[in-house]
């Protein structure tokens, strides 16, 4: 990464503005874009007003209406990578939920990429039984499935018929997965676009696709040699995700300390409604150099 690069930080989000607001200021610096794409589904008019003092704010126009699980969410991701890259050069990308929030202070993170030039992507030990159901098979009704009892039923049927009469696509592929949020170099994000088409095309019609594509075009390509951890997802990705207490946990005032004596450098998933856990780290922050 060159001298005083930018970083562009892509938001993708559909509620909790309030926290939305507070991500916005824990990134607001001099050396970070940010770029916010707000699902569709949500009236132009409920949309906040964000205001940054230092980073240029770019609030998406086109927005996408995504649904959990579906190619839609790809399609989100793409259009935050196409629209900043095509802005600026930037130094790393890193792609955050609108319910993340930064561990470390925006100066520790910025230094933390300077002599990097590694990709922080995360990857799950390898289950191709996992593969075989999620995107080697056709699933129709993703858009459906998430308040659905019914679509999910069906398409689980799908799915395992599929895989017992070996009716599997994708064969050829090397599929690996993932956690959806990462950080990467231009390079990468450029790779990325030039396979914008085939990656659209491949995964129709799976679930979960934002789980694998990145994972996937990563691992059968150069970049595999610059990931920064290939063995350890989430410090391969710089993200503290806790999928055992939840789908996943939702950080609460008595994991204060271990959020702040945490090495990753961003958190998931926080929620407005515990007040004083955001004001606590937001104030650590702050604090921080």
């Amino acid at each position: 990464m060159g001298a005083m690069e930018k970083h562009a930080f892509l938001i993708i989000a559909h509620t909790d503005w309030s926290l939305l607001k507070t991500l916005v200021s824990l990134l607001d610096y001099e050396l970070n874009d940010i770029y916010i794409h707000i699902d569709a589904k949500v009236p132009a008019k409920a949309i906040p007003d964000i205001i940054c003092s230092k980073s240029n704010l770019y609030m998406l126009e086109h927005r996408i209406s995504v649904a959990w699980g579906d190619i839609s969410v790809v399609e989100a991701e793409y259009l935050l990578f196409e629209i900043a890259y095509n802005n600026s050069h930037y130094g790393y990308y890193h792609l955050l939920s609108g319910v993340d929030l930064p561990l470390k202070s925006k100066e520790y993170i910025y230094s933390f990429f300077m002599q990097s030039g590694k990709e922080f992507i995360g990857f799950c030990p390898y289950n191709d039984t996992l593969s075989d159901i999620r995107v080697r098979t056709y699933h129709f009704f993703v858009s459906k499935m998430r308040n659905n009892r019914f679509y999910r039923l069906l398409d689980r049927i799908i799915a395992k018929c599929l895989v017992v009469f070996d009716c599997l696509r994708n064969k050829e592929i090397y599929f690996r997965k993932g956690s959806t949020w990462v950080s990467v170099t231009n390079d990468f994000v450029r790779y990325m676009l030039v396979n914008k088409t085939m990656v659209l095309e491949l995964y129709k019609h799976t679930f979960g696709a934002d789980e694998f594509f990145i994972q996937t075009l990563c691992w059968n390509s150069r970049f595999r040699n610059s990931v920064y951890d290939l063995n350890d997802e989430y410090n391969g990705c710089q993200r503290l995700i806790d999928w055992e207490r939840g789908w996943p946990y939702t950080w609460q005032e008595k994991d204060y300390n271990e959020l702040i004596a945490s090495e990753y450098l961003f958190a998931r998933k926080f929620s407005s409604e515990n007040a004083e856990l955001i004001n606590r780290l937001t104030t650590f922050l702050n604090t921080q150099n």
